[in-house]
This record gives structure tokens, sequence and C-alpha cells, in this order.
């Protein structure tokens, strides 16, 4: 009895160390994962929610601009799964021309066409029992989401040319740099297979939107090409890091990534200082407003005739105000005609009670 006793309680203590070794091990991956990407609020709930959906085998959707990780998260993802054993398998979908998706997707079969000189397996069948990232999804033409669509549905396929249904077990992960929902809106993307697809959806955040984070990832970055290049550079000084920190990150981490492996090839001391940090000066001067005004869709015809109203109307009301309110002297002052100057000011709904007439 006293042995069968003490047989129980060597099972539990061996199984509490087994959780508490669990635990701690998770603790530790997490711990490097904010050394990596960072621990702002922002990448935080990034990082809670890919904990969270890992384990299940749901389809995730991972949103975000180009330079945001997606195939950092969608790797995590994979690595915190059940499936983190086999296969994972990343598809840019945009870098695949049209004629070429269906058989990078499914394969063919020896024959299927000039130059198939033997059999060939697509992703699907190479991934089968890990993960599949299908990066830039959005890229896909339609024949391509309506084949994808149905493989999905029915969890099988038939490479190019064969007769054979070839079951697969492949947890998808779906990446875009714009939202899928978008695409939907503008026809470009099936609405049927946006709804197949989105189980789980993660928004990753911009750079600019996770300042915090700078100091740590471009901390990381140096130490990764310190190996790369064998220097033994140790940190940033005061104003290099205060000149990341407000740069505003058109290109996201990899451009981060890109700036800083920069600094350590051009620095020859043990600190990277304000020399060092070369940006991406045509746009670090674009002003944030006409960015997103050409993200939005405006094209640029239409933005810079918006640029020109802006800079003629600034013109005018400094020559106005420079003149106190003369027209006349405010016309000669533009070197512009005294009638063009009242068309332009109808123009800006300006009203000719708010100056003098001389």
């Amino acid at each position: 009895m006293e042995s069968n006793r003490n047989d129980q309680y060597e099972q539990i203590l061996n199984k509490l160390s087994a959780e508490v070794d669990s635990l701690n091990s998770k603790q530790s991956e997490e711990a490097k994962m904010s050394k990596t990407v960072g621990n702002s609020p922002a990448i935080r709930r990034v990082l809670d929610q890919i904990y969270m959906v890992a384990p299940t085998s749901m389809t995730v959707i991972l949103q975000g601009e180009s330079g945001t990780g997606k195939e950092l998260f969608s790797s995590l993802i994979h690595q915190r799964s059940t499936r983190s054993k086999n296969e994972y398998l990343a598809l840019d979908c945009g870098a695949i021309p049209d004629s070429l998706i269906e058989s990078e997707l499914f394969g063919y079969e020896k024959g299927a066409f000039t130059g198939a000189i033997s059999r060939k397996q697509g992703v699907f069948e190479r991934a089968n029992g890990g993960t599949l990232l299908l990066d830039e999804i959005t890229n896909l033409n339609q024949s391509a989401q309506t084949k994808l669509l149905r493989v999905l549905q029915e969890r099988k396929f038939t490479r190019i040319s064969g007769t054979k249904s070839i079951s697969f077990d492949v947890r998808i992960i779906a990446a875009s740099n714009i939202k899928i929902s978008e695409a939907v809106k503008k026809g470009a993307f099936r609405l049927d297979l946006y709804h197949r697809l989105n189980e789980f959806q993660v928004d990753l955040p911009l750079l600019c939107e996770r300042l915090d984070d700078i100091p740590v990832l471009a901390k990381y970055y140096l130490l990764q090409t310190n190996i790369e290049l064998n220097k033994q550079i140790s940190s940033f000084t005061l104003p290099a890091m205060k000149k990341l920190i407000s740069y505003r990150w058109p290109g996201n981490v990899r451009e981060l990534r890109n700036i800083v492996r920069r600094a350590v090839l051009f620095c020859s001391g043990d600190v990277i200082d304000l020399e060092h940090i070369i940006l991406n000066e045509i746009l670090e001067n674009i002003d944030q407003t006409y960015i997103e005004q050409i993200e939005s869709g405006k094209g640029l015809k239409e933005i810079i005739s918006d640029v020109s109203k802006r800079i003629e109307r600034n013109l005018i009301n400094y020559a106005l105000e420079k003149t106190k309110g003369n027209k006349s002297k405010a016309a000669n002052f533009l070197q512009i005609e005294r009638m063009t100057l009242y068309s332009k000011l109808k123009e800006m709904h300006a009203s000719s009670e708010n100056f003098s007439k001389k």
C-alpha cells in the first residue's frame, strides 16, 4: 500500500515538473519573441492573438502593409501549432504568372504540357500535414480563386492532367498587403473564398504605430548584422536613435532592417551615430497626406492638382496679407493680372468684401 502511494506521489510530481518545464519554456519563447519583434501594446495584441489561434486548426488571414512581418508571424503560427514538426511552405501568389499558378498549387503529371518531363508535386501536396502560407493571395486571378475555393471545400485536388483525386491535410494561412474585404468590394476577390478563409483574422500594425519597438528591433538587427559582417558594434548614439524614432517608416520593419544593416556596414567604430543613419529622403520628404491619398485610390494628376491649388491658395493669402488686402498690389506681387486674381479668389470662395479695393 505504501509503495503504491509513493508511486502515485512520484507520478504527480513528475507531471507537475513537466508542466513547470513547459511553462518555463513558453515564457522563455515569449521573452525571446519580445526581443525579436518588440513589446509595444500593438504588437502584444498581435502576439496574444497568434498564441491563441496557433494551436487550433483554423485558417488564418494575416493583413498588413508590405514590410510589417507577415511571413515572420505566419512562421510563428506554424511553430506554435501541433504541425510544427511537419512542413511549412510559403507561396508568393504575386510572383507567379497566371499560367503557372495552378501547377504551383496542385502539381502536374508527366507530359501535361511541353516541358513537363516528369511529375511535379504542388505546394498542397508537399505541405501535407503541415502549414501553407499563400502570400499576397489577392493577386490570384478569378480562375485560380475558383479552383482554390473548390479544393478548400472538398479537401482534395487533382494534378494537372491527372485522374486521381489526392486528399490533403494542410493548414492554410492567407496573407495580404491590402484588406481582402476591400478587394471583395471592388470585385477583385471572391466573397465566398474570403468567407472560407476568414476563420480568424490578424491585422498587423504599421511600424509608425509601434514606435516603442524601434529600439528593440534596431538592436536585434544590429546584433544580427554584427554576426554577418563580423563586427562588434555595441549600440546607437542618442541622436541616431532619435532619428530612427522620428522617421515615418513607409517601408515598415523591412525598411528598418535595411537601414540598420546599411548603418552597420558604414560604421567603422563601435557605436552607430547620426552620420551612419541614411534614410530614404525621397519618401521622407513626401507629406503623409499625399501618401494616404495615393493609397486610397487617388490618381497622381488629381493629387498634383490638389497640391497646386493648396500652394496657390497659400501664396495668394500671403500676398494679400503682405499688401494688407490690396488686390492690385497683391496681383503685382504675384505677377498676375488683377482680374486673374479676382477669378482665383472667386474659386477659393473668398468674399471680395474681406479685402479693400484700391
